[in-house]
């Protein structure tokens, strides 16, 4: 009777852990990110982060062999201008495209990275930014 109460505490919680879901972590840049927060910013620095709206979804993903892939949600267009990334130094990201080599390198900031968030800030000409999390 012990050792079947103990299964079941066993597989309660392993099934109560999976739908709280596992912390996700990267290796450094190394992984899927998904955005959960985009600062919107009219270009006077009076800009804050908000909760990213349904629909507006961006996953970002970094591979070891500096391929690149971003996928977005049906508010934007998901095709994938930039496949290849290069690491400048502690905190700035070269996006270019091997398919399309003319197209110019555009150059991201990346600021608090750990291995389960991450600040990325994209080139616009007002401020923008957004906040991801680790993901699958």
């Amino acid at each position: 009777m012990r050792s079947l109460r103990l299964i079941l505490l066993i597989t309660l919680l392993h099934y109560s852990c999976d739908r709280l879901g596992v912390r996700v972590e990267n290796d450094g840049l190394v992984g899927k990110w998904r955005l959960v927060e985009e600062l919107g910013d009219p270009g006077d620095g009076s800009g804050v982060f908000r909760k990213v709206n349904k629909g507006a979804e961006r996953i970002l993903e970094f591979r070891k062999d500096g391929t690149f892939r971003e996928t977005k949600g049906p508010v934007y267009s998901s095709i994938n201008t930039y496949d290849r990334y290069e690491l400048l130094d502690d905190n700035k990201i070269r996006l270019t495209s091997l398919q399309n080599p003319d197209m110019p390198a555009t150059i991201w900031t990346c600021k608090n990275l750990t291995p389960t968030s991450v600040t990325i800030g994209f080139q616009c000409i007002e401020p923008c930014m957004g906040k991801f999390e680790a993901t699958r």
